[in-house]
C-alpha cells in the first residue's frame, strides 16, 4: 500500500471535509438564530448533536495532519540514513517508531 499515492489520489476529500465542516457550522448558526426566536428542546439537541460531529471532524483532521507529519519526519529521517550509508559506508541504523514520534516532538 503506497500511502503517498493514496493521499495524492483522494486528496479531493480534504476539500469534501472542508465544505462539510463549514455547511455544518453554518447550520449550527441557524439553528442559534432560530433559538433566539424561539427557544425549542428539540432544536437545542439537534444542534448538540451538530457540534459534536463538528467536534469529531476536527479531531480527525488534527490526527490525519499529525499521522502524515510524523510519516513525513520518518521518510526523511530514512532517507537521511540511507544517503550516509551509500556516502561513507557506515553501519546502517534506522530508529524505531518511538524515537522518531520523541524527535518529532
Amino acid at each position: 500500500l503506497n500511502i503517498d499515492l493514496c493521499s495524492k489520489s483522494y486528496s479531493f476529500l480534504d476539500d469534501y471535509r472542508e465544505e462539510e465542516l463549514s455547511r455544518l457550522k453554518e447550520t449550527v448558526d441557524k439553528i442559534d438564530k432560530q433559538m433566539r426566536k424561539r427557544p425549542n428542546e428539540e432544536l437545542e439537541a439537534h444542534k448538540a448533536e451538530l457540534r459534536e460531529e463538528i467536534k469529531r471532524r476536527v479531531q480527525q483532521d488534527k490526527r490525519r495532519a499529525h499521522q502524515a507529519k510524523l510519516r513525513d519526519f520518518e521518510l526523511s529521517v530514512k532517507h537521511e540514513e540511507r544517503k550516509k550509508v551509500q556516502e561513507t559506508g557506515k553501519t546502517p541504523f534506522f530508529h524505531r517508531r518511538g524515537a522518531i514520534r520523541k524527535m518529532v516532538l
